[in-house]
């Protein structure tokens, strides 16, 4: 997971690792297509551990949390 060095002092269960991994590189390929700078890729996945913490998210939800402060949520 590229971003683990970001969990330090986190508590996930392995489900939860799972569904985050899953949700991060679901946005790292949507965010490459559009061709965001890689600056990117770190604060979309600070929202995707931050946003576990508070509720159960499936994979999709997670994603598409994430990267609604981007505008980019919902498109395909």
């Amino acid at each position: 997971m590229p971003f683990r060095h970001l969990l330090e002092g986190g508590v996930f269960s392995a489900e939860q690792l799972t569904v985050m991994a899953q949700a991060y590189e679901a946005v790292r390929q949507k965010l490459h297509d559009r061709g965001q700078p890689a600056v990117v890729n770190e604060v979309v996945a600070h929202r995707i551990i931050e946003l576990p913490q508070r509720e159960t998210l499936t994979a999709r939800q997670l994603a598409e949390r994430a990267l609604a402060p981007l505008g980019l949520a919902g498109e395909s």
